[in-house]
């Protein structure tokens, strides 16, 4: 059991990346996203493209690159950094401080005209051809986040909708891969069965099935996709983060392994259940006490 956390988002994002992702780096050389750590939904769709690069998910301000992310940066010394969003998400100041590393990397944006055409266009640049996809809300974060570890290890791409209507740029990018699957994350609260339909029937797509992964609340649907992705022999890593907001575990979908959501203090049910089923040799906790209190730590414990 160990607790991965820094001063802020920030901090705990580069931990991770030094912790799991990447603690022995090359001298030169490797792959980073980075996405702002102020809003969900670029840095949760690009945490399978980070995993498939075996690189991490690094976070930033809209308007500079806070002191944890620089320094992660350096130490990884990569030659290539992917910026996920466009300037209002991560302005043209920062991409221009990420091109003056030390390391001299390239630098790519990957931005759509919203987060639902960004998701699509990391989706269309590093799975082009992926036959399976999440479809997950953009407008809350605990369904994509639920989904992270499952979609990196996997390497299918996350793509979002609003709930009740299905973006263009998310159908067409549904359309181009043409699918054998879509896996719909989250009850009807979070996605409509007019929207799942759609999804199935976008321009392009043929023969596609279309299923839902939705439990009783988030905590119950990320036990669902981790009890349905992974088993004791590929979810012997565990993850457990709040889901009562997105800062601290924006990056841990890069990991690869089941991320499952707590309560502040109480470890939902469900939760406990289906890591015990895992039977992990190692959990990491996302954030601090004040995210995730000792309280379920202790019931981690017992799992």
């Amino acid at each position: 059991m160990a607790r991965i956390s820094g001063a802020d988002r920030y901090a705990t994002a580069a931990s991770l990346s030094s912790t799991l992702i990447d603690p022995n780096p090359p001298s030169t050389g490797g792959t980073v996203i980075v996405a702002s750590g102020e809003s969900f939904p670029d840095a949760l769709a690009g945490a399978p493209a980070a995993f498939a690069n075996d690189g991490p998910v690094l976070l930033v301000k809209a308007g500079s690159i806070p002191s944890p992310t620089l320094a992660e940066l350096n130490r990884l010394a990569p030659d290539h950094v992917y910026v996920l969003g466009g300037t209002v998400a991560v302005s043209s100041a920062v991409e221009n401080q990420l091109k003056s590393l030390a390391s001299t990397p390239t630098v790519q944006r990957i931005a759509g005209v919203d987060r639902y055409a960004t998701a699509a266009q990391v989706a269309a640049t590093f799975f082009p051809a992926q036959k399976t996809v999440f479809l997950a809300s953009g407008e809350a974060f605990p369904d994509a986040l639920s989904a992270a570890g499952a979609a990196s290890r996997r390497g299918w791409p996350i793509l979002l909708t609003k709930r009740t209507s299905l973006p263009p740029s998310t159908c067409d990018r549904i359309g181009a891969a043409d699918p054998t699957k879509i896996y719909v994350l989250g009850g009807t609260v979070a996605i409509t069965d007019a929207v799942a339909a759609a999804a199935g029937n976008c321009s392009g797509a043929t023969n596609v099935s279309v299923e839902r992964l939705g439990g009783a609340d988030r905590y119950a649907t990320a036990a669902l996709v981790n009890s349905e992705f992974f088993t004791p022999s590929n979810g012997d890593h565990v993850l457990v983060a709040t889901g009562v907001n997105f800062p601290d575990a924006l990056a841990a979908g890069a990991v690869g392994d089941p991320v499952f959501l707590t309560t502040t203090n109480d470890l939902p049910t469900v939760a406990f259940n289906a890591i015990t089923g895992l039977d992990p040799s190692s959990i990491h906790v996302m954030g601090g006490t004040t995210v995730v209190s000792q309280a379920v730590v202790v019931e981690l414990q017992g799992t």
